[in-house]
């Protein structure tokens, strides 16, 4: 039995389409990962297997067939990063590389841990993943992220990523990733920009036009992932992707989705206290803009299509089980189940 506090949020390893489902659990305080068969109908969940070390860092990619896993390991001082893969169907998990963090490590044994906090994993398919490292002594002028790199399992080699984005920005000034696929090949948009939009409308009010918030620039960028992996072997000084939008000050990204074939956002104009949907079609290359009074409210749309789930969810408020969250792409759900 889990602690009050190490309660478990479930992921869907493919979107939930009924009452049974299969999820990996992450548990906060105990770092543990398990996967497991939920059946929200019964009110109860099976664990299929577990890996068998704490994992801080866990994330799958857009096909929900592999997992990846990233620890932080020390031995006498000495600390690395361990990259584990792991294969849902077959039950089987492997080391696919480590980062050494030596260069970290001298100052404050307490460095690597807190900077490892603030390191992000992502999962691009079912070879590649992606992960930043944030500086040591972050200060006002710089990215946040201080080392991308990019992880083959298949080689089970690190390639430091030393291309960069252009278009006057940086891959370091990394908001987040979300990979996906688009008839059976992999993408990823990626946007910079580590800044809310209500930060946006405020810094608006005060901001110096000549001298604006350094963090300031927002970019959405989309990459074929096989395309943006062969650039970063081959050390491209600046990686050719597709800018879909980029904007300063004046203007606020949010909401930003994948609908089918298009990338969804929402546009804030600041200045004329506006805001219009945008769509991107990947297949045309083409911009939709609606601007329609109902846009937004007809966009907020796809976060209640969630009936099914909230449906079983709802007989599942007994303290009668483990309790669990459920994490979806726009809800987060609190129940309890009971262990088979």
């Amino acid at each position: 039995m889990n602690s009050n506090k190490d309660v478990a949020t479930l992921v869907p390893l493919k979107s939930i389409e009924g009452h049974c489902f299969q999820a990996y659990s992450h548990y906060p305080e105990s770092k543990k990962v398990e996967f497991c068969n939920i059946n929200l109908k019964k009110g109860e969940y099976n664990i299929l297997f577990s890996i068998p070390w704490a994992m801080p860092k866990f994330t799958i990619e857009p096909s929900g067939k592999v997992g990846y896993g990233a620890r932080l390991e020390n031995d006498k001082g000495n600390y690395e990063i361990v990259f584990l893969k792991v294969w849902f169907k077959d039950r089987k998990y492997e080391k696919i590389g480590d980062l050494c963090l030596g260069e970290y490590s001298r100052d404050s044994k307490d460095i690597p841990l807190s900077l490892f906090d603030d390191s992000v994993l992502y999962g691009l398919n079912q070879r590649y993943c992606l992960f930043f490292f944030p500086h040591n002594d972050l200060t006002y002028g710089i990215p946040f992220f201080d080392k991308a790199i990019l992880i083959d399992a298949l080689e089970c080699r690190i390639y430091n990523i030393t291309s960069e984005i252009d278009f006057r920005d940086q891959l370091l000034r990394l908001d987040h990733i979300r990979s996906f696929m688009l008839e059976n090949d992999f993408y990823f948009y990626l946007k910079t920009g580590r800044i809310h939009e209500s930060e946006k409308w405020d810094m608006w009010k005060k901001c110096d036009p000549n001298a604006p918030y350094f963090d300031h620039l927002e970019s959405i960028f989309l990459y074929q992932v096989e395309d943006f992996v062969k650039q970063i072997k081959n050390n491209t000084k600046n990686l050719r992707g597709i800018l879909i939008e980029q904007v300063d000050y004046n203007f606020a990204i949010k909401e930003l989705d994948v609908i089918n074939d298009r990338i969804v956002y929402i546009l804030d104009d600041i200045s004329n206290n506006k805001s219009e949907v945008k769509y991107y079609d990947i297949a045309q290359k083409t911009h939709l803009i609606d601007k329609s009074t109902k846009a937004i409210e007809n966009y907020d749309l796809r976060k209640t299509n969630e009936e099914q789930i909230y449906k079983y969810v709802y007989n599942l408020q007994k303290k009668d089980g483990e309790a669990f969250y459920l994490k979806t792409n726009y809800n987060l759900y609190s129940f309890f189940l009971k262990k088979l």
